[in-house]
């Protein structure tokens, strides 16, 4: 296995663990009885560790639109849920995007 192939399942392994990160945070809004309501709130909690999953995935098959993906989720991650206001908030969510984006980025220049 070249360098090329360890940074691209890397890439696509950090991914996918970010994305169950974010799902885990979803588990809390599911009650003890299951109603449409609370079935609504927990795939609304749910949708960004789904989204980030499938942009691993994405990105996996083709690295350049999973720069773009991770890159734009690390974005949206730090204004939306204002984690440039602390630093370990920072590190924690907006980080670990930054970093699959740059696995990404790094085994698509290796291909070249």
């Amino acid at each position: 296995m070249n360098i090329n192939a360890i940074y691209h399942y890397a890439a696509l392994v950090l991914g996918l663990i970010y994305g169950a990160f974010f799902f885990l945070m979803a588990l809390d809004s599911i009650p003890f009885q299951w109603k449409s309501r609370e079935i609504e709130g927990f795939l609304i909690h749910a949708s960004p560790g789904i989204i980030v999953m499938l942009g691993a995935i994405v990105g996996f098959k083709k690295p350049l639109p999973g720069v773009v993906i991770f890159l734009i989720i690390m974005i949206v991650s730090a204004i939306f849920f204002n984690t440039y206001r602390n630093i370990s908030n920072f590190m924690v969510i907006s980080i670990p995007a930054l970093v699959v984006a740059l696995l990404f980025l790094v085994s698509l220049e290796k291909r070249k």
